[in-house]
């Protein structure tokens, strides 16, 4: 039962990321943060991935992906 909860959070999650990445993207626009601090949350997020998939915390890990996507998406805008 707890395998199945987590499919279905991360696969809720995975919907909600790709529907920001796509809002990001046809809008232009990405979050509203300066450049620096978006870069210190993708540090942050990389380094939470690596710790969660090293102890196997697949749930975990796939939450800081999503962090480490959706900020990288919006320097990508930010930038451009």
């Amino acid at each position: 039962m707890k395998k199945i909860l987590a499919i279905v959070v991360v696969l809720a999650m995975v919907l909600v990321v790709i529907g920001l990445m796509m809002d990001m993207i046809s809008t232009g626009s990405g979050l509203n943060y300066p450049i620096w601090v978006q870069l210190i949350f993708i540090l942050c997020f990389l380094a939470m991935t690596i710790a969660n998939l090293r102890k196997r915390d697949w749930l975990w890990g796939a939450v800081s992906i999503s962090g480490v996507a959706i900020c990288a998406v919006s320097v990508g805008f930010s930038i451009l």
